[in-house]
């Protein structure tokens, strides 16, 4: 593999390292989607509230 390509694959793992949230981080983003789904469902009752993200890999990019 040449220097270019290995650097390339380093940063992309250190990339990786910094976006995978920490234990807690994921702790308190499932609290909130509770939070939020228990209000949905106090207004709504027959509503359905489904997280958008990509749990697979359990990076959690926003989009705007």
């Amino acid at each position: 593999m040449s220097l270019r390509l290995y650097r390339l694959h380093y940063e992309i793992l250190q990339f990786y390292q910094f976006m995978i949230p920490t234990d807690e981080e994921h702790a308190v983003r499932q609290q909130v989607i509770n939070r939020i789904t228990n209000v949905i469902n106090q207004y709504l009752p027959s509503a359905s509230v489904r997280k958008f993200h990509k749990e697979k890999n359990l990076i959690f990019i926003v989009f705007s």
